[in-house]
C-alpha cells in the first residue's frame, strides 16, 4: 500500500517549513535573521541594509555549520522590544533581530524576512513564517 501525503492544511498538524545549513562567517545568535554573507556558501547575523534569507534555528561562532530555517514556520523569533500586532511585516534590525514594518519604514531599506502570526509585547515573536527568497 502506498504512503498517503497530506498536504499544508487542515489535516497535516504539523506546520510546513524547510531547513538549510549554512557554514556560519561570525558569531550567530538563535532565532535572529540571517543573510547571505560576502565569502561563499556561508551567512552571518543580518542587519537592517541586507535582506535576510532565514532565520537561525541555533547559536553558532566562526567556521561552524548551523541550520536556518528558509522557508513556512519557525517557532520564534527575537524583537528588538516593538510591539508585534498578528499579520504585521518583520524585517532585520541591525543586530538581526525583528522589526515591525510600522517601526521599520524609516529606517530599513531591505525586505520582510517574516510575517507575524500573532500579536506579542515581549521580545520575543511566538510563531512566524519565514518569506522564501527564490
Amino acid at each position: 500500500m502506498a504512503e498517503q501525503r497530506i498536504p499544508a492544511g487542515p489535516g497535516n498538524l504539523s506546520p510546513h517549513s524547510e531547513t538549510r545549513q549554512f557554514l556560519a562567517a561570525g558569531t550567530i545568535v538563535a532565532n535572529t535573521f540571517v543573510t547571505h554573507s560576502t565569502t561563499g556558501y556561508s551567512a552571518i547575523e543580518c542587519t537592517a541594509v541586507l535582506c535576510p534569507i532565514g532565520i537561525a534555528q541555533e547559536a553558532a561562532v566562526a567556521g561552524e555549520w548551523f541550520n536556518v530555517t528558509v522557508d513556512g514556520y519557525h517557532a520564534a523569533l527575537l524583537n528588538n522590544g516593538t510591539d508585534v500586532v498578528a499579520g504585521d511585516l518583520l524585517y532585520a534590525s541591525t543586530d538581526g533581530k525583528a522589526l515591525p514594518l510600522a517601526a521599520s519604514v524609516a529606517t530599513t531599506g531591505g525586505e520582510p524576512g517574516a510575517i507575524a502570526l500573532q500579536a506579542d509585547t515581549s521580545t520575543t515573536c511566538t510563531g512566524v513564517m519565514v518569506v522564501k527568497r527564490a
